[in-house]
């Protein structure tokens, strides 16, 4: 009977810890994302500059 009793408590930890690492996780892929994109936009905007410049 306790090992019944605590056993649902543990998957239920692991759930919500599985569940807050994935959550960090795709949040930190947005951020990452969100750079890379910022970036590239920065770069190409850049070049398109300079190629209308010459």
């Amino acid at each position: 009977m306790c090992g019944l009793l605590v056993h649902p408590a543990q998957t239920h930890a692991v759930m919500f810890v599985t569940a807050c690492v994935s959550v960090l996780g795709l949040l930190m892929l947005i951020a990452a994302t969100y750079m890379i994109g910022r970036c590239l936009f920065r770069g190409v905007r850049w070049s398109v500059g300079r190629v209308r410049q010459s």
